[in-house]
């Protein structure tokens, strides 16, 4: 369990000027996550059957005349040849 003082100093490692309200609302909260912590580990050292079947499917690549090229330069406000123009970002 962690204690103001715990959390101050956290609070001064990152620099933070905590009030004395705030101070022990993150101390609960702090402990809080702690515990949740520590419940995920106790069930990260429950053994596990290793799992019976592993099936890896791969689909066989199928060549296609893509028309997407040509809807998504249709949608551009303003364009040169096969690109989109733009505003210059940098002058």
């Amino acid at each position: 369990m962690k204690s103001n003082t715990d959390v101050e100093s956290l609070a001064s490692l990152a620099r933070l000027d905590l009030r004395a309200d705030e101070t022990r609302q993150f101390a609960t909260q702090v402990n809080r996550i702690l515990d949740y912590v520590g419940q995920l580990q106790a069930l990260a050292d429950l053994p596990l059957a290793p799992p019976s079947v592993v099936v890896t499917t791969w689909r066989q690549d199928q060549p296609a005349v893509s028309r997407a090229i040509e809807l998504i330069l249709a949608a551009a406000p303003d364009r040169l040849d096969r690109y989109w123009r733009v505003p210059a970002v940098f002058a």
